[in-house]
Parts: C-alpha cells; sequence; structure tokens
C-alpha cells in the first residue's frame, strides 16, 4: 500500500483553516494520512553560525504551536484520520517543495489577498 500523505501548508490564517479541511477531506476520502506543515524562518528562531542575531526566546515554541494546533484542528473534522504534524525552519516555499516529493498531493491555500490587492501585487 501506498502510504504517502496529504500534505497541507499551515499558518493558522482562514485561508490556510480552509485549505486545512479541505486536505482532511482528501486524506479521508483516498485513506492517507494527512501532514499539517508549518515552516518559517523569521530572525531568532535559530542562530546561524558567526551570526550575531540571538535567539528570540520561545520563537521555536511558538511555531511548533502553530502545527500543534493544525494537528488538532484536522483531527475535529476528521476523528479517524492519521495525522501528524512537521515543523520547519525554513522558507515556506522551500519546505512545500521538498515536501511534495513525497506526498501523494500538496494542498495550500490562497495568500488571502482579495481581487483588487492580488492582482496589484501579482
Amino acid at each position: 500500500m501506498d502510504a504517502r500523505p496529504v500534505v497541507v501548508g499551515y499558518h493558522d490564517r482562514k485561508d490556510s483553516r480552509e485549505a486545512l479541511a479541505w486536505a482532511a477531506d482528501e486524506a479521508a476520502a483516498w485513506g492517507r494520512p494527512l501532514q499539517v506543515l508549518f515552516a518559517a524562518n523569521y530572525p531568532g528562531m535559530i542562530t546561524p553560525p558567526g551570526s550575531s542575531i540571538e535567539l528570540e526566546p520561545g520563537a521555536l515554541d511558538a511555531a511548533n504551536e502553530v502545527t500543534t494546533r493544525g494537528v488538532a484542528e484536522a483531527l475535529a473534522l476528521q476523528l479517524d484520520l492519521a495525522v501528524s504534524g512537521r515543523t520547519e525552519v525554513t522558507s515556506p516555499t522551500r519546505a512545500l517543495m521538498e515536501a511534495s516529493e513525497d506526498a501523494a498531493l500538496l494542498v495550500i491555500g490562497s495568500r488571502g489577498y482579495g481581487p483588487l490587492l492580488g492582482t496589484l501585487l501579482g
């Protein structure tokens, strides 16, 4: 059996919660596990070697909490679904690209821009 998960990019905002609900439904329909992925790399999450950036107390814990909320929300939507969480300290783009290599399906939400702002920003 192919156990590749449905992976959903999650950041605890309306558009990603909608993507999470859709991904949970798809994972359940396909009989696949769901992996909730949160990725961020803002200053203070890690301290690069030779950097003067200081580690921000609680930054990584806060990121893990976002992932935990996503997992809990998915489980509330699909009680029998196998759900795991993954927090990556890297750019969201990189994390999603890498996760897609082993995923049956990659689900992401919109950026949350309305039609006017979306047109202006691309």
